[in-house]
């Protein structure tokens, strides 16, 4: 799996847990997890990165809100929100290159 396909299952996984209560998040990862014949190994990283996201929300969105005009997250797309969500943690927990989190 190349990092892109990582995202994109990252992506995926956190564009559904939005539509769940914060109780069913590990559950709803689990479920997305087993439901992909994924390596163990494939399946760590995403795990860690989606939990990654998932504890870091509440400040990553409140990041989001001071930055933009006319939006907040709440009233932003659910697509949206999970792209610059991913970006966001990718930038500053990962510490990538803006250049490849674009």
């Amino acid at each position: 799996m190349t990092r892109r396909e990582l995202r994109e299952n990252v992506f995926k996984i956190i564009f559904q847990a939005d539509f769940h209560s914060e109780d069913e998040l590990n559950q709803q990862l689990d479920l997305s997890l087993e439901e992909n014949a994924w390596t163990p190994e494939r399946k760590e990283q995403i795990r860690e990165k989606c939990l990654g996201i998932f504890s870091h929300r509440e400040e990553l969105d409140a990041q989001i809100n001071d930055v933009v005009e006319g939006w907040k997250t709440t009233r932003m797309s659910k697509v949206d929100l999970s792209l610059i969500r991913l970006a966001l943690y990718e930038l500053k927990y990962e510490k990538l290159p803006k250049g490849v989190v674009i």
